[in-house]
């Protein structure tokens, strides 16, 4: 029994890419069959789907390195930390020094002022940083985003195709009804069967896709967090500095005026022993 002829197209006219009835096979010279174009069309979503995967790799890898960034910069952090704690401890301790130590102070000044210029580098330099990796982080969140758009409209796309290889199935099985020949209708019901496993493998991989991308958003999100408490703890720690410059500019003014009371104190017996000595000689 011959097949139906193919219906025609509702906009009028013939087909323009050679598409006949999908039971119905039909090769012209020089074009491609639909099986070929479909065997095209699977080879370029598995492409697609490796370059989603080598794109998400990248984007982990490159969260991994601002990881092990962020983890230097707290250590660093930690370490100033210690520094700030050391010279509060030696702001506390400097009230009891002795004249003979006046050297060594100055020296201990010294360093502690360079300390305090390199921690206030290091502390613009952390919120610089993190400024530029927070917007990184939500650059490639929107990109993150942008792909899950992308992923849902390649899905759309692959159910369009499933409903259509659906229909071919129903086709198929009323013209091998029509049928005496139950081994072509049985291979050609495997065929569309096979079709639409692959295209369900496929929306499996699509939503393992969809996952991962959703995953990388949650992680980018809590990055932005913990680099916002980054900048905050930066801030601090930078007010902490400023008090303690404060602090010691205080302590210095306070020393130069005990030594100004000392020297006075040193002129005063002075002139008391030699007038004692005076009047010493006059007895």
């Amino acid at each position: 029994m011959a097949p139906p002829h193919p219906r025609r197209p509702k906009h009028g006219g013939l087909r323009d890419d050679y598409r006949h009835h999908p039971y119905q096979v039909r090769r012209r010279p020089g074009h491609e069959t639909k099986e070929d174009r479909h065997k095209h069309e699977i080879t370029n979503l598995n492409n697609l789907q490796r370059r989603n995967k080598d794109e998400l790799q990248k984007a982990a890898d490159k969260s991994k390195a601002d990881e092990r960034e962020i983890e230097k910069l707290r250590k660093r952090a930690d370490e100033d930390d210690k520094e700030i704690r050391k010279l509060r401890q030696q702001l506390g301790n400097r009230t009891s020094i002795p004249p003979a130590e006046r050297k060594t102070e100055i020296e201990v000044t010294t360093r502690e002022e360079a300390a305090t210029e390199e921690y206030a580098k290091f502390q613009e330099a952390l919120i610089n940083f993190g400024t530029k990796a927070v917007q990184e982080q939500r650059l490639r969140a929107e990109a993150a985003e942008q792909e899950v758009s992308r992923l849902k409209a390649l899905g759309e796309e692959l159910e369009t195709s499933r409903a259509i290889l659906q229909d071919q199935v129903a086709h198929f099985e009323l013209a091998m009804v029509a049928s005496a020949d139950d081994y072509t209708r049985s291979a050609l019901e495997a065929q569309a069967q096979r079709s639409i496993y692959m295209v369900q493998g496929y929306q499996n991989d699509i939503a393992k896709e969809k996952n991962t991308v959703e995953k990388l958003r949650m992680t980018v999100a809590e990055r932005d967090k913990t680099l916002r408490e980054s900048e905050k703890k930066a801030k601090d720690q930078a007010i902490e500095l400023q008090y303690a410059q404060t602090q010691l500019a205080a302590y210095k003014r306070r020393t130069e005026d005990g030594w100004k009371v000392v020297d006075e104190q040193a002129s005063l017996i002075k002139r008391l022993n030699e007038e004692n000595a005076r009047l010493a000689r006059m007895s």
